[in-house]
C-alpha cells in the first residue's frame, strides 16, 4: 500500500480523524495533503478549479509516480478559504496557481517545495499547519481545514 493510500485509509478509519472534514453548511470542505515529495500542486477534481486550461495532446506533460508515468491533463487556479491566525479569527481567500489536474490521482496535494519557494514559512503540530509570510512575525493562516471556494475568480 502506498503512502497516500495509507493516509486515506487512516483518515477514513481513525476515530480521532474520521469526519473532521465533513461538509459544513454550503462550504465544500476538502482535504489537501502537504507533500514534501510533490514538485507541484495537484488535484484530481475538476470542480476545484475556478480557471482551468486543458493541455493538448501535443503539449501534454507527464509525471512519474511511485509505480508509473501518468499524463497531466491540465492546470489552473484554485481558490481556498483558510482560517486566519489574527485575533478576529476571520477567514481569508487564497489563490493557488498553478495547480495541475490528474484525473487518476486519489488525493489533493500541496507541494511543500512550491509553498516554500513562494516565500511562505510552514510550521505546525499534529492538529494544524500554519503558513505565514516572514514579515508577519508568525501571523498567517491555518490549514487545519481548507474550504474550496468554487467559482471565485
Amino acid at each position: 500500500m502506498c503512502a497516500y493510500d495509507k493516509y486515506l485509509s487512516h483518515f477514513q478509519t481513525c476515530s480521532d480523524c474520521k469526519g473532521k472534514h465533513a461538509n459544513k453548511g454550503d462550504k465544500n470542505i476538502t482535504s489537501w495533503l502537504l507533500d514534501s515529495g510533490a514538485s507541484v500542486h495537484f488535484t484530481s477534481a475538476l470542480s476545484d478549479f475556478a480557471l482551468y486550461t486543458e493541455f493538448t495532446d501535443e503539449n501534454r506533460p507527464h509525471t512519474q509516480t511511485a509505480t508509473t508515468v501518468v499524463p497531466i491533463q491540465g492546470y489552473g487556479t484554485v481558490f481556498v478559504e483558510v482560517e486566519s491566525t489574527s485575533k478576529e479569527q476571520k477567514t481569508e481567500v487564497r489563490r493557488i496557481h498553478p495547480v495541475f489536474y490528474m484525473e487518476d490521482l486519489n488525493i489533493r496535494l500541496f507541494s511543500m517545495g512550491q509553498i516554500l519557494e513562494g516565500g511562505l514559512n510552514v510550521y505546525g503540530d499534529k492538529t494544524k499547519l500554519v503558513f505565514s509570510e516572514p514579515s508577519t512575525n508568525g501571523g498567517g493562516f491555518i490549514a487545519d481545514t481548507i474550504s474550496h471556494m468554487k467559482g471565485h475568480t
